[in-house]
């Protein structure tokens, strides 16, 4: 090869990594900006391609084709994103990936501190993520859908929401009281106006909270420092997508060659971030392989290209075997009984959104993202732990006592990427029961205190009001008998939107008045009405 047309070559590569770095970052950041959209926007309406890098996701695609079992356009850009795997590879995980764009921004930070490149793992381990694949299929098969707890776009999203936008926005609202309190007085305009164009479209209108806040942002802060371990860990590892788009790449045209290291160099093998040629013959896996540029970038010899091939060289891979195709089914399918114990009775405690699914359909299609959560304007969505068993971790759940689900509100069913919560219109909203509220008469100030208190009466917002006042004679604390308004709920009225339980005065985590999931009000009402029969 002349040394001009190397050089051709080099320049023409070196055009190339940096146009993928820079779709690196327009990605990330378009990500980031769509993000920040998921909010209250002065309307409720919900504008923009909001679902965008959801609908480029064929994992996805295929939990909701398995949760579902039927065809959907909604995730036809994944299907393009599959059509161009083939062609292309694994082009999406160094191009598209905003959390792959993410790992490689900590990556070189991290390891630029540290002076060094961390090592590569055994090549066996890349086969975890294949055998993680497998499972969480199976599972969803079987009514078990984890897929969204590891699908990337949905793990970075969720991480966001729950984690690090709420530490973020916090630390944001205490950096500017600090400004304003040791800045010069002359300063204050300016301040004050910087502040009102950052409020709401960076900073939250409110302080946000959530219960998983903690256990979020560690796990997702560990999921970084693996970047220590290996560079590209969870692509290399772990990542489900990432495996699925490596079964795609098998059949992809664009090659690079020379197929196999050289025999007088060999240094692409090191330079490689996801290690993708094989350590005996130096063939490289296509199937790793992300399209990064940086082994044609930085051939000094000047012999790397990358050019359509159509005919089929035998493609080395990690040898899953049938052996541990079998094990993982079986695993999956003897460990499914133990995953589900004891959820339906736990579930029947979670208040779901309005327009939620029936919930074994809600669980089985809800990606775990956190978007209800983050769109939620009285932060009162939060995510379950283990309150609702395995399967519905870090599923929506209304909590009255920290915030209420808005009257006029549809928000959530419209940042709903996949449905499981159904968009409604406001006045099917109005109509949808979520729960009942209950006065609890050891709290409720009228009932233990014998003094009037009209709070969950004067905020219940439907017409005709579900919370109404009745005079009845009660003895006060002083042994005096005094006529006080007794807040009754009409059941029939009641839409459960929690906002009784929210304004309750009574301090503390128990309110006077409490708002019971719909499942759990029926069997209370059942063996309500069990007991009077067997009294009579």
């Amino acid at each position: 090869m002349s040394e001009q047309s190397g050089n051709g070559l080099r320049q023409r590569g070196l055009a190339w990594l940096w146009l993928r770095r820079f779709s690196q970052v327009i990605s990330l950041c378009f990500f980031l900006y769509l993000f920040l959209r998921y909010r209250y926007q002065d309307q409720n309406l919900l504008q923009g391609p909001l679902h965008l890098f959801f609908r480029l996701d064929p994992l996805l695609w295929l939990s909701e084709i398995v949760a579902s079992w039927r065809w959907t356009w909604f995730f036809l850009p994944a299907l393009a994103v599959l059509l161009l795997t083939v062609l292309l590879g694994r082009f999406f995980c160094a191009w598209i990936c905003p959390l792959g764009a993410l790992f490689d921004g900590i990556g070189t930070a991290l390891n630029a501190r540290r002076g060094r490149q961390p090592g590569n793992l055994s090549p066996s381990y890349r086969l975890i993520k294949y055998l993680l694949l497998l499972v969480l299929i199976v599972l969803a098969i079987f009514g078990f859908n984890w897929i969204g707890i590891f699908d990337p776009l949905a793990l970075f999203f969720r991480s966001l929401a729950l984690a690090i936008y709420p530490a973020a926005s916090y630390s944001g609202e205490r950096l500017f009281d600090l400004l304003f309190g040791l800045s010069p007085e002359k300063w204050g305009d300016s301040l004050d106006a910087i502040y009102s164009v950052l409020k709401g479209p960076l900073l939250a209108e409110r302080a946000l909270s959530y219960h998983l806040l903690v256990f979020t942002g560690l796990l997702f802060i560990g999921v970084l420092l693996l970047e220590l371990v290996e560079r590209r860990f969870w692509c290399k590892n772990l990542c489900p997508l990432g495996a699925l788009f490596g079964l795609f790449a098998r059949w992809r045209r664009l090659r690079r060659l020379p197929a196999k290291l050289c025999g007088d160099c060999g240094e692409c093998k090191f330079l490689c971030k996801m290690d993708s040629f094989a350590t005996e013959s130096g063939r490289q896996n296509l199937r790793e392989c992300i399209l990064c540029m940086s082994c044609q970038v930085s051939c000094r010899e000047n012999r790397v290209q990358y050019r359509f091939k159509a005919s089929q060289p035998a493609v080395p891979h990690p040898d899953i075997g049938r052996r541990r195709i079998v094990l993982a089914v079986v695993s999956a399918a003897v460990s499914l009984p133990l995953l589900k114990v004891g959820s339906k009775r736990a579930q029947a405690q979670a208040i779901r959104p309005a327009g939620a699914l029936p919930e074994s359909e809600f669980l089985q299609r809800c990606l775990r993202c956190g978007a209800c959560m983050k769109v939620c304007v009285t932060n009162g969505l939060q995510p379950l732990l283990l309150q609702g068993g395995l399967d519905a971790l870090w599923t929506p759940s209304l909590v009255p006592r920290q915030g209420y689900c808005e009257f006029h509100c549809t928000l959530c069913g419209q940042a709903c990427p996949t449905g499981a919560i159904r968009a409604l219109s406001v006045a099917e909203k109005q109509r949808t029961v979520i729960g009942k509220a209950v006065t609890d008469p050891s709290r409720c100030i009228p009932y233990a205190r014998g003094q009037n208190c009209l709070v969950c009466e004067e905020h219940c917002p439907t017409s005709p009001k579900a919370i109404v006042l009745r005079p009845q004679k009660k003895m006060n604390p002083h042994g005096k008998v005094v006529t006080v308004k007794l807040p009754v709920v009409i059941l029939d009225r009641c839409i459960g939107c929690g906002i009784c339980e929210n304004k309750c005065p009574v301090e503390g985590l128990q309110a006077g008045i409490r708002v019971r999931p719909l499942v759990s009000m029926e069997q209370r009402l059942l063996e309500k009405a069990q007991g009077a029969g067997r009294k009579a």
